[in-house]
């Protein structure tokens, strides 16, 4: 299944769930960048409620739909459609002006970090309790480079598609980089469990790799000689 499709199809069916108020979502996506923008339509067609981050060689965003005046629900639409172009979001844009002072030369401050931006604009626009979804043409080993943990916490769900769609993402496709590369997407283990969305091929990776990691723990402990090697032995 080509990954666009792979994605499409977890996104429909586990949309109540991955829609979630305050939802994060990692969605890597192909390398080609119209992609990029079928992906973010298709999510605003199942969720108008979603934020977008698209991130790719042309743009660098973060798109969402404002609530109407009339009825305060929010549907997808151009008028509705608000543009944060995170290449120019600086930290003087991320504070709200405070009319009763008089201005001051904002401090000398280092750049800010696309994960930065991000929890930045959800805050200053008031959308934290929204769905967030990054997508764009970025490898997987990123992921959890994109989310500011502290602010955040870490993604609750993970899309990731065939080993073969992932070739570009991973930039390679050994079992041990394939676990080693998504096990950055699940974030830091004491905060949010992270649900990563896949083929079965790529979850029987997950768990053949972690066998091996287990049976090695367990040789530094004095146990089996020759983990991993008894493990390729064992591979059907």
């Amino acid at each position: 299944m080509h990954p666009q499709e792979f994605t499409h199809t977890a996104l429909e069916t586990f949309q109540d769930d991955i829609f979630r108020p305050g939802g994060r979502i990692f969605v890597p996506a192909c390398p080609e960048i119209h992609t990029h923008e079928r992906v973010r339509r298709h999510i605003f067609d199942l969720c108008p409620r979603a934020v977008v981050v698209v991130l790719n060689g042309e743009e660098k965003s973060l798109v969402w739909h404002a609530r109407s005046r009339e009825t305060r629900s929010v549907e997808a639409s151009e008028t509705t459609a608000r543009t944060l172009d995170l290449r120019k979001f600086t930290l003087e844009k991320a504070v709200k002006a405070d009319r009763s002072e008089e201005p001051r030369p904002p401090p000398q401050q280092a750049p800010l970090e696309v994960s930065d931006k991000i929890a930045l604009a959800m805050e200053r626009y008031g959308l934290e309790d929204r769905p967030l979804l990054i997508t764009g043409y970025i490898c997987v080993g990123m992921g959890q480079t994109l989310l500011n943990a502290q602010k955040m916490g870490n993604f609750t769900h993970a899309i990731l598609p065939s080993r073969e769609g992932m070739r570009n993402l991973f930039m390679k496709t050994t079992p041990e980089v394939l676990y080693q590369e998504a096990g950055r997407v699940t974030g830091r283990k004491h905060q949010n469990r992270t649900q990563i969305l896949c083929p079965p091929s790529i979850r029987d990776n997950f768990v053949r790799e972690e066998q091996k990691a287990i049976a090695v723990m367990d040789h530094a402990r004095g146990g089996d000689p020759h983990p991993v090697l008894r493990l390729r032995q064992e591979k059907p």
